[in-house]
């Protein structure tokens, strides 16, 4: 198992609430597997019906039914994009991510480090009121 194969099943259940616990393909003889991750950080999801697979598909369909209400949704500052400096955006692109990455210990240490980094939209966009 990789690092970053690991990194993921540790981030996972400490941020995420999983939804998806029984098996989304099985054809014949085959080991029935859980392909398919619904997750969420709140109680958003009512309900996940395991639907008959669509035509010839092994994969089954899950109808997912949410409890969404935007309207008591306070959105924060956002960052209009359509304003970016986007020859920044060119420079921020050419950063060797790979190389930069892999120097940090955790995903946490990841973003901090992309977050870090000065992108048209970070530093060079406009807020919108």
């Amino acid at each position: 198992m990789t690092a970053v194969v690991r990194n993921f099943y540790e981030v996972i259940p400490k941020n995420f609430l999983t939804h998806v616990h029984n098996p989304t393909r099985c054809r014949g003889s085959n080991e029935p597997s859980i392909l398919d991750l619904v997750l969420t950080d709140g109680d958003l999801l009512n309900t996940i019906e395991w639907l008959s697979p669509l035509g010839k598909s092994d994969h089954s369909v899950l109808l997912i039914t949410c409890d969404i209400n935007i309207s008591n949704k306070k959105f924060g500052k956002q960052f209009n994009c359509s304003k970016g400096d986007y020859d920044n955006l060119c420079n921020f692109m050419d950063i060797d991510w790979t190389q930069s990455l892999s120097q940090c210990l955790d995903i946490e240490e990841m973003w901090l480090l992309y977050r870090a980094q000065p992108g048209p939209c970070h530093r060079h966009g406009r807020l919108r009121p």
